[in-house]
């Protein structure tokens, strides 16, 4: 018999379900994990990170890194910063700290589904995309998702998601949805169809939007 949680993600998606543990779980229940459920962002606090791939063997419970992927990201963005300071960016100016080192410990488990990314919250698109890279190094796909920000934001995270490698993945950009308004002109929700998004068209936005705003400021 199923658990009402089980029937739920069954009931919302048939086949693949995502879930958002946030850190929060400390023991799975019975019957863990429900069966729609592709994997589970952060499942257990950080303290408790070492126990993941004995959760997998034991329950199949697949994770996926969101928050914990975090402090590699701003690791990746100092040494970012202080490579261009020097002698210009390089491929290998993200990797190397411990931090990154441990992602990528975490990544190459067989416990872990892929990586979250918000990049307004990872360092912007530059280091997302080499966390992503690593990522993919390792076999993982890479789910880009967005902050509650304007549609200029969400426009350059739908064109990183769509210059990265791998299969096809479903990303989380629908925050757009409960904005009022938007600063991008046409607005991101135009260049939405169904559960694709018109890069191109959001190219066109982002450059009327620019060629806008600086209309605005030369009539100052």
């Amino acid at each position: 018999m199923q658990t009402e949680w089980e029937a739920g993600c069954a009931a919302l998606c048939p086949e693949h379900q995502r879930g958002d543990g946030a850190g929060a779980v400390s023991a799975p229940a019975p019957r863990w994990p429900p069966p729609a459920l592709d994997f589970c962002e952060e499942p257990l606090m950080a303290r408790l990170h070492a126990q993941l791939p004995a959760l997998h063997a034991q329950y199949g419970l697949r994770h996926a890194i969101d928050e914990g992927a975090l402090p590699a990201a701003a690791e990746a963005l100092e040494r970012l910063a202080a490579s261009c300071a020097t002698s210009g960016s390089d491929g290998a100016s993200a990797r190397g700290g411990e931090a990154f080192r441990a992602l990528q410990e975490r990544l190459g488990d067989a416990s872990c589904a892929g990586l979250i990314l918000k990049p307004t919250l990872a360092g912007g698109l530059e280091v997302s995309a080499r966390l992503a890279d690593e990522a993919s190094r390792l076999g993982k796909p890479t789910v880009l998702t967005s902050a509650f920000e304007s549609g200029v934001a969400h426009a350059h995270v739908a064109m990183l998601a769509s210059v990265l490698g791998g299969p096809s993945i479903a990303h989380g950009l629908s925050t757009y949805e409960r904005l009022q308004g938007d600063t991008l002109s046409p607005a991101f929700a135009e260049a939405v169809d169904g559960d694709l998004v018109d890069v191109p068209r959001l190219q066109a936005a982002l450059d009327a939007t620019a060629q806008g705003l600086r209309f605005v400021n030369e009539r100052r």
